[in-house]
């Protein structure tokens, strides 16, 4: 006689739920292939910035911080968020910059100290390009920020280095996630998701057979260790916290945005409301990667429809992704790391947006003596 499994199945989550919205990132995982194409509404820098309240000279700015920032090869992600608080005289520069940080793993001891010393190499660099400017020219503000018109209204760009920098780290604590463990409760998550996409042709038996076999091999754990990805801290933190005045509403981060996290904007950038304050990245790279967890939000979205919206859009994705990409075999499956930190072309386009930023014509020579007269590098 057999004996039985006293281990308990595990229910399957509920569809639009945070736990099948984990278990869908987690399914997307197990491939390794590149998306071809992606759906989703995003932000593409540095192409034309076409969405409101977006300077892409700010952007890139905040793009090219957070890509500085990063100090190992692999397994780190930086996002950078920004508030400015102006003095009440716009004839005076005075006023604090507060830039926040979020990493994918733990960030060093030493980046604040860095972060602050590479503020002021570029406050010299800025300092340096107003002194080539012609004497006629270095009043206009021919370019400018727009953050809360109601307050502030447009904001030289360049008055951004006349700010006292204040640096704020922030990280939340990783979450367990329960994830389905037996065949049949990885299929029944999947056909849950098909039915809510509703795909134009069925997928075919034969994929989503090697699909759940290839899940119930690679999450045989109950629960998984997971971590919000940096992007999402930071739209965590500036939309559950009550701020006087808003944050900019560009967050800089060191490489594009995986599936889950641009569902996780364009979720939210949606159900606020015709005057709601939209927040926005550099734009997506289309992977699926897990572990992954759920932020909250606030800003006046309810979670449960935010939660709900972000599994919707990403079962119709998932649809297309059985139809669009081979499955790896359970040899290859993908660990659900953003392993590689950056590209010599991400170097490459960061060191000459700074470049460019600053009027240095693309050449090192204005960096490297500026950085010998600011500080040292790490």
């Amino acid at each position: 006689m057999t004996a039985r499994s006293t281990t308990a199945a595990l229910p399957v989550p509920a569809a639009g739920s945070a736990d099948a919205v984990h278990a869908l990132l987690a399914a997307g995982s197990i491939a390794n292939a590149r998306r071809v194409s992606y759906d989703l509404d995003t932000t593409l820098l540095p192409q034309a910035v076409d969405s409101p309240g977006i300077d892409k000279k700010t952007a890139r700015l905040l793009d090219a911080l957070a890509a500085i920032l990063v100090s190992r090869a692999q397994h780190e992600v930086i996002a950078i968020g920004a508030q400015v608080q102006h003095s009440n005289d716009l004839s005076d520069h005075s006023g604090k910059l507060q830039l926040v940080l979020a990493a994918n793993a733990a960030l060093p001891q030493t980046i604040q100290a860095y972060l602050e010393e590479a503020w002021k190499c570029m406050q010299l660099l800025a300092e340096h390009r107003q002194q080539l400017r012609l004497p006629e020219a270095k009043d206009q503000t021919t370019e400018i920020l727009t953050v809360d018109s109601s307050v502030h209204g447009w904001l030289n760009l360049y008055r951004l280095f006349q700010k006292k920098l204040f640096v704020e780290i922030v990280d939340y604590p990783r979450m367990r996630v329960t994830l389905p463990t037996s065949k049949d409760a990885w299929a029944t998550l999947i056909d849950t998701a098909l039915n809510s996409a509703k795909p134009l042709k069925p997928i075919e038996p034969q994929v989503i057979q090697n699909t759940v076999v290839a899940l119930s091999t690679r999450f045989s754990d109950k629960s998984v260790s997971c971590e919000i990805h940096c992007e999402c801290k930071i739209l965590q933190r500036f939309t559950t916290t009550a701020y006087k005045i808003k944050p900019i509403n560009y967050i800089g981060v060191s490489k594009l945005s995986c599936i889950g996290c641009a569902a996780v904007f364009d979720s939210y950038n949606e159900l606020q409301n015709s005057r709601g304050h939209r927040f926005y990245t550099r734009g997506a790279h289309g992977k699926w990667y897990f572990p992954w967890f759920l932020p909250k939000v606030g800003g006046g979205v309810k979670q449960i429809d935010f939660t709900n919206l972000v599994y919707t859009k990403l079962a119709g994705q998932y649809a297309q992704y059985l139809k669009t990409v081979a499955l790896s075999d359970s040899s290859a499956l993908s660990e659900g790391s953003q392993e590689v930190s950056g590209t010599p072309e991400d170097f490459m386009y960061h060191r000459a947006t700074i470049l460019e930023f600053f009027g240095l014509n693309k050449t090192w020579k204005g960096w490297t003596a500026l950085m010998a007269k600011g500080g040292t590098r790490r």
